[in-house]
């Protein structure tokens, strides 16, 4: 494997843990006592028209206990409810409260200061160019799901 390969990995490792980081420094910065998981959750409640965890463990490609988990955790504080599915009993609605909405807004802030500070000193192109780039990786690794080798 090439110097580049793995130089390559280890800045998207780096670009990765430098994100979660300046999340969590928002986050903190803000009171919002929620995981990124929990976030994920919280937005693809917001987003799907009316959700399930099955729905939002799809649309998140992560597992559907995970989802169940941040599910109750935002339950727990008021940001989420879930109520019956009149078309499927064993699948329930989920549905984001007014409170859920709020704290989304802050959260979706927070992302948008540390993109706008991640991006610096790239151009409108450059960014599309690496949203472009990134879409076409996550693509691939899709294509072989569970192909990545350990190193």
């Amino acid at each position: 494997m090439s110097d580049t390969r793995l130089i390559f990995g280890e800045s998207l490792h780096r670009l990765m843990h430098a994100y979660q980081r300046a999340m969590r420094e928002g986050f903190r910065a803000h009171d919002i006592d929620l995981t990124v998981a929990q976030v994920r959750v919280l937005k693809g409640v917001a987003a799907a028209d009316a959700p399930t965890v099955q729905g939002v463990a799809a649309r998140m490609d992560s597992d559907r206990g995970q989802v169940t988990r941040a599910v109750a955790r935002l339950r727990e504080q008021g940001l989420v409810v879930q109520r019956d599915n009149t078309a499927d009993r064993r699948r329930p609605l989920l549905a984001i409260t007014s409170s859920g909405q709020d704290r989304l807004a802050r959260v979706i802030d927070i992302q948008a200061a540390a993109g706008q500070r991640m991006a610096g000193g790239l151009t409108d192109t450059d960014v599309a160019r690496f949203v472009a780039i990134a879409d076409q990786m996550t693509d691939a690794l899709h294509l072989g799901d569970g192909a990545v080798l350990d190193g």
